[in-house]
């Protein structure tokens, strides 16, 4: 457990619970879990429900809980390149000069920032609500990054389809397309969150702090849009991949058509002069070559007229 308190004007760093703090941001980490319920005791009467919420891990997807005199939120940072992306929920409880964060799951760097930059900047002199949003401004570019990468494979899937549709792409079309709807199932949640904050009726941000919010509200709505423009894409580029390969097979099959129809007058030629029966040319001298000057000539003139006809 890591304790910040703003007093005098300075920002404080301690274990134990501070007296007289002007504002006070708690950070619980996966070791602090029983700790939760008490910590929250010192600050406000927290409903168990929101207390149970943050406890269950990710047994559930991002949520915004309101009680009277705090409002918890939880969101998923991911940890990881798009490839092996995971999340980590991270809850936050902020109220009237004090905040609580907690990562029950293991330790987050982003938090770890957080703290050392708030302790050496005096960040608690600005409220807690600052702090609270330098947090929320590397959650959001942490999924920006996340965003790129997606864009990046989607890039590069499109480009393979043009210079190779025949190459066999479905994998990491659906690996994208996995991808791309977890990252989804993640922030779309957190809007209504960075909503929230950004609002002007939000009792817990300052007026003057304000403006940052509502940029971060605005920064996930354009995130939300990119990556449901990526699922969108994607699903079209299944389709799409579908038919390039519907089309190669009907190229493949209308080569091995005509060389059939080509092949098919000299087989049937063949198979007749093959016949155990008394053909007139059988004793003819010239009988060998007259069948293959026939043969050439039956699948010369059917060539030409394909070719005329616009069948090759």
């Amino acid at each position: 457990m890591r304790i910040l308190y703003g007093k005098d004007g300075k920002t404080h760093r301690t274990d134990t619970w501070p007296k007289d703090a002007d504002a006070i941001w708690v950070d619980l980490g996966e070791k602090d879990a029983k700790s939760l319920a008490e910590v929250l005791h010192h600050l406000y009467p927290a409903h168990p429900l929101a207390v149970q919420r943050v406890l269950d891990g990710d047994e559930h997807r991002p949520g915004l809980l309101i009680e009277p005199k705090a409002v918890t939120a939880i969101v998923d940072h991911p940890v990881g390149a798009v490839d092996d992306l995971n999340t980590q929920e991270v809850g936050v409880f902020i109220g009237h000069q004090f905040l609580v964060t907690t990562h029950l799951q293991g330790e987050n760097a982003i938090l770890d920032r957080v703290v050392e930059h708030s302790y050496e900047q005096n960040g608690l002199a600005h409220g807690v609500d600052l702090v609270l949003y330098h947090f929320l401004d590397l959650h959001v570019n942490a999924w920006r990054k996340i965003s790129g990468e997606i864009s990046q494979g989607y890039e590069k899937i499109h480009r393979a389809m043009l210079s190779h549709p025949y190459h066999n792409l479905s994998h990491d079309i659906l690996r994208l397309r996995r991808q791309t709807m977890r990252a989804r199932r993640s922030i779309r949640p957190e809007l209504e969150i960075f909503s929230l904050f950004g609002s002007e009726h939000f009792p817990y941000v300052n007026d003057k702090n304000r403006l940052y919010f509502t940029d971060l509200s605005q920064r996930m709505s354009q995130l939300i849009e990119d990556v449901d423009g990526y699922r969108d894409g994607l699903s079209e580029a299944v389709e799409a991949y579908t038919s390039m390969q519907s089309n190669e097979i009907n190229k493949v099959m209308r080569v091995l058509t005509v060389i059939s129809v080509l092949a098919l007058p000299a087989t049937t030629i063949a198979s007749i002069y093959g016949m155990n029966f008394d053909i007139p040319e059988i004793h003819w001298k010239y009988g060998y070559w007259y069948s293959l000057v026939l043969m050439v000539t039956v699948t010369a003139a059917i060539f030409i007229y394909m070719k005329r006809h616009d069948h090759l």
